[in-house]
């Protein structure tokens, strides 16, 4: 009668010969399988990459999956029992491998267990087996609730069923990882595919005819969206059989006739997005591309308020006015533009004040007098320009607009910023990125004429537009309808967009979109 510790003896193929947290080192023994182990209950392939071997431990046994397998000459290796000290020392070939560990395997009511994490490491010197076949099942197949949807079979592990806690897979990062060829693709689909047949309540019977099989569905949809990437053109026909349960969305010239045009309206870009496209430099470029965005994406929001307005005017001109602090605006050509800053400043808020009423209105008149003191005093005489202005000045003007402030923004809503998804017309951007380089004199209009240029560039690139379409005409609650999906998944809960023909140039922004 064969003992445990006999039938576990039987099983082991070599010794640990170094640990470490993400991988383990094993030499062979001599006599362990060359291509196929009998030891187990069933023939089973060894040593091959990806499978799978057990290190025991006063916990159970340390799952390791097999990622390197490899040959070292060696001294050939002293065997208790056999008079091998008289052979002849020549290099012998050992062979070792690599095993990464992925779990821990345990014995609970007559049922082998896998537990994620390792408790225990092994130590140097300690036994390597091949599991047995019920244990390579346990390894592989989830128990209870973690096998709710079945994904395939597992080649390695005798065609065993895989199967998943979808909650717990798609509620988390997942990734599909491989060697070139080993089925990625087909992965992913199949992940897919199990979660929407699983959630729509997909039932196959077989018919009298083998040859056809009776689809029936629940009459509710599932609340569930898969939104697959597709860089290579790979999924656009793997979907169909769904019906309307997949979108296609593909940029022209389109291989697919049931596919939809996929755009991305530049308007629904981030200033962080924008200075990445058009490669604006982080000091001198990307502040003026940041005040440009704000000012399109405000003029072009009908339902800015009066007092919106004069919250974000006198926002803009603290912000001006804080690069003199300390100093003032002394020499050509700070003093300057300092003064036509004010200037057109003083023209804003005197057209808001005949809008206003009660104390906002007596405060913005309060400012505005303030600020045609301080012009007609540094103003020159008759002839345009201004002297220095001092930081007294400014600091007066700055308090001023403290006041105002004080009673604007307990009442105004959340102002407008350069990252706010708020339609405008991107052709534009350019020319007002030169509006207000030329506002703000000295070397800027130099700095801009860069990013004024390489703008123009993407937006006449045909190549580009097509997905960018500056002239299409969406709101965002239509682009998410249709590219994310509707509310309960009405129009179907996976959504391929293939990226295969999208430009390089802005194919990163297009996926970082998705993932953000």
């Amino acid at each position: 009668m064969t003992q445990p510790i006999t039938k576990i003896w039987s099983s082991a193929i070599g010794t640990v010969e170094s640990v470490a947290p993400d991988e383990i080192s094993v030499l062979l023994d001599i006599d362990s399988p060359r291509s196929t182990s009998l030891n187990t209950g069933i023939p089973t392939p060894f040593p091959r990459i990806n499978s799978f071997v057990l290190l025991p431990n006063e916990s159970g046994a340390v799952v390791g999956i097999v990622v390197w397998l490899g040959i070292e000459n060696s001294q050939y290796p002293k065997r208790r029992g056999f008079k091998d000290f008289g052979l002849i020392d020549l290099p012998f070939p050992l062979r070792k491998m690599v095993i990464s560990p992925i779990g821990t395997l345990y014995l609970k009511a007559e049922q082998w267990i896998l537990e994620h994490g390792v408790k225990s490491f092994p130590s140097v010197g300690d036994q390597v087996m091949i599991p047995s076949r019920e244990q390579t099942i346990a390894v592989v197949s989830g128990q209870g609730e973690d096998s709710r949807v079945q994904i395939g079979t597992c080649p390695i592990a005798h065609n065993t069923p895989v199967s998943v806690d979808p909650d717990k897979m798609f509620g988390r990062h997942v990734a599909v990882l491989g060697n070139t060829g080993s089925g990625k693709s087909c992965t992913l689909a199949a992940l897919v595919r199990s979660a929407v047949e699983s959630a729509q309540g997909v039932l196959r019977t077989s018919k009298i005819s083998e040859e056809e099989e009776k689809v029936r569905k629940v009459e509710e949809s599932p609340n569930t969206r898969f939104i697959v990437l597709d860089p290579n053109g790979e999924y656009s026909k793997c979907f169909q059989d769904l019906g309307d349960g997949c979108r296609v969305f593909q940029v022209p010239p389109k291989t697919n006739n049931d596919a939809t045009d996929f755009v991305l309206p530049s308007w629904m870009w981030n200033s962080s997005e924008w200075a990445a496209i058009a490669q604006a430099a982080p000091r001198a470029q990307r502040p003026l591309l940041q005040e440009a965005l704000r000012n399109l994406r405000s003029g072009m929001q009908s339902a800015l308020s009066l007092e919106n307005r004069l919250l974000s005017r006198c926002k803009s001109l603290q912000a001006y006015l804080q690069r003199y602090a300390g100093r003032g605006a002394c020499g050509f050509p700070e003093n300057n533009n300092c003064g036509q800053q004010l200037s057109r400043f003083l023209e804003d808020i005197t057209l808001y004040s005949q809008s206003l009423t009660d104390d906002v209105k007596s405060r913005v008149e309060r400012l505005s007098s303030l600020v045609v003191h301080t012009l007609n005093s540094r103003k020159w005489t008759g002839r345009e320009g201004f002297n220095d202005f001092g930081d007294r000045d400014l600091i007066q003007i700055n308090e001023s607009v403290d006041e105002v402030l004080d009673l604007l923004q307990p009442n105004v809503a959340v102002l407008i910023n350069e990252d706010s998804p708020l339609p405008f017309n991107p052709e534009l951007l350019a020319e007002n990125l030169e509006s207000i380089a030329m506002q703000e004199g000295g070397s800027a209009t130099q700095f801009i004429s860069t990013l004024t240029m390489r703008i123009r560039g993407l937006l006449s690139d045909t190549r580009m537009n097509g997905v960018i379409n500056p002239t299409l005409s969406i709101t965002l609650d239509e682009w998410l309808d249709q590219y994310i999906g509707s509310n309960d998944a009405s129009n179907g809960p996976v959504a391929v967009i293939d990226l295969s023909l999208v430009p390089y140039e802005i194919l990163h922004l297009v996926i970082a979109f998705f993932h953000a």
